[in-house]
């Protein structure tokens, strides 16, 4: 599920126009409910993978926010709960037995990929 939620997030990163708060919010709601559910399993990838989407919803929700959507305040509280699983998730993969600069490094590949 991580995958097709990655997969997803990189579709999102193509297109030229940004999608409605509606769209986001789901999206966001489905990323939460799948990192919930299941990243305590996740294997190096996966939990990479996860990073890099809710380090995306955090940064899109930040711009958002700033940029004074009606949707502000909406906004704001993705981008703290999103904050709080960018910090999950990079616990578990140095748990997982990566190192800080290992993973800042594979995200950073991501983002050039993207």
């Amino acid at each position: 599920m991580i995958q097709e939620l990655y997969n997803k997030m990189l579709d999102y990163l193509k297109m030229e126009d940004e999608i409605d708060f509606k769209e986001f919010d789901q999206y966001y709601k489905e990323v939460i409910a799948e990192l919930q559910k299941n990243y305590q399993q996740y294997d190096q990838e996966q939990g990479l993978q996860a990073l890099f989407v809710v380090d995306n919803i955090k940064t899109n929700s930040d711009s958002r926010m700033q940029r004074k959507f009606a949707e502000a305040k909406k906004y704001k509280k993705i981008s703290q709960r999103a904050q709080i699983w960018v910090e999950a998730l990079f616990i578990h993969l140095v748990k997982g037995g990566m190192t800080d600069k290992e993973i800042h490094e594979k995200i950073e590949a991501m983002y050039e990929a993207a």
